[in-house]
């Protein structure tokens, strides 16, 4: 998986069909049109990528264009958007969201922020990931570079 892997500039780093279709929004790519690449017997399709895609988090970049309604979870994202309210109206509130892999959790966040769209709020992104284990403020320093505009030339990563 490519995802959270820092593409150097120095290294020019291209992919095929069926590994842009699962990079999604994750990395902007510029078509390179069809190569004749040593081992196959036709041109084949490639593209080359260029720097890490402006998607908000994981989520955003894999599903966002394939959503569907959320079903059977009515009761929970109403618990949420009533700790929401709460908030809002000065009593501090907490919400521990939690669950195995795949069981909802980022589709469900995509629905809360849905809910609170027109409300007056900030929302900041967090997301960690194994590959990143020995730089702990890895998802600081990215939100933080996002916020100033850095590039990867900037090296702000």
């Amino acid at each position: 998986m490519l995802f959270g892997c820092k593409i150097s500039p120095r290294r020019a780093t291209s992919v095929d069909a069926a590994t842009r279709r699962m990079l999604a929004a994750s990395f902007e790519l510029t078509d390179l049109g069809q190569q004749s690449l040593k081992g196959f017997d036709a041109p084949v399709e490639a593209w080359l990528i260029e720097r890490e895609g402006k998607a908000a988090d994981r989520f955003d970049a894999f599903r966002a264009s394939r959503l569907t309604r959320l079903v059977g979870r009515d009761h929970e994202l109403g618990l949420i958007l009533e700790r929401w309210r709460e908030a809002r109206h000065g009593h501090g509130q907490v919400v521990a969201l939690s669950g195995e892999a795949g069981f909802g959790k980022s589709r469900m966040i995509r629905a809360i922020r849905a809910s609170i769209a027109e409300d007056d709020h900030v929302h900041i992104t967090y997301q960690c990931s194994p590959l990143h284990t020995n730089t702990p403020r890895l998802p600081v320093a990215r939100q933080l570079g996002l916020a100033a505009g850095f590039t990867d030339a900037d090296g702000y990563a």
